[in-house]
């Protein structure tokens, strides 16, 4: 080759060995400043996300007593529910007696008690004709029996009466009749909300089981937070020490070339 391109090759390789020289310098004053720069800026930002845990966790045992307060409320109220669907329950058996009662065993009792009045109007009436036919004989003491009402006359009001009553007895039977179908209506309804109630309370529940996991999950990022603040630092140290030996290859790689370079100028092979 001749010497002025072993010249030329030469001074190229004396000036990209001295840049890369220049750039190594640069970067291992970098390396040097590095870990003072890093590491303050590491810390910080693992601070911001130990904060934004705390704040969140705290959000969490917000949530978590509101939960318990929502679930005692939503207890209570089905606990309220279950023990009026249970008086609703043990009525309607009572307006089934009553139903009875007024449809059968009263209107039975009056005609019962109705025939036993005409019976004794009956009787009544000929006890008052023997007494009118006594207290007209001659001589004989007292007033004429003459009473403004005949007993039998009263007794046959009285049966009239219960005759007013049987219809009565039938609207009462049948207003019995529409409250037990009423009743029997809501308590499936009482019983339909409880089990809503239910199914609410089991999802509070899943609720809270999963805000517990959160913060298990929290507690175990705080401590990898903990351990991560501790070998940052010889993590960094690592990493830039692996960067120095790099650099180190690639200066003494430099240095070859700008050796190589001088002896192209000089004319040495």
């Amino acid at each position: 080759m001749p010497t002025s391109y072993r010249r030329f090759f030469g001074i190229i390789l004396v000036v990209l060995a001295l840049a890369g020289l220049s750039i190594s310098a640069m970067s291992i004053y970098g390396l040097s400043q590095l870990k003072g720069l890093l590491i303050p800026k590491i810390e910080s930002g693992l601070e911001l996300v130990d904060e934004a845990l705390v704040t969140t966790d705290q959000a969490l045992d917000v949530l978590d007593s509101t939960l318990k307060t929502v679930n005692i409320n939503v207890s209570k109220m089905r606990e309220a529910l279950i023990t009026i669907g249970q008086s609703v329950h043990d009525a309607v058996p009572i307006l089934t007696s009553l139903s009875t009662l007024t449809g059968e065993t009263l209107p039975d009792t009056i005609s019962a008690t109705q025939a036993s009045l005409t019976t004794a109007q009956t009787t009544a009436k000929t006890i008052e004709d023997i007494l009118r036919v006594i207290s007209r004989i001659p001589l004989m003491p007292g007033e004429p029996y003459n009473p403004e009402v005949p007993l039998n006359t009263s007794l046959g009001q009285v049966a009239a009466d219960l005759d007013k009553i049987k219809p009565q007895m039938v609207t009462i039977e049948q207003d019995l009749k529409d409250s037990k179908a009423n009743l029997s209506g809501l308590e499936a309804d009482i019983i339909q909300v409880s089990l809503d109630l239910l199914l609410i309370k089991n999802d509070l529940d899943a609720a809270a089981d999963v805000i517990n996991q959160y913060h298990a999950l929290i507690d175990k990022v705080q401590v990898s937070l903990d351990s991560m603040r501790t070998q940052i630092p010889n993590w960094i140290s690592v990493l830039i020490g692996f960067l120095f030996f790099l650099l180190a290859w690639i200066v003494i790689y430099q240095v070859d070339l700008l050796v190589r370079g001088i002896k192209l100028i000089g004319g040495k092979r």
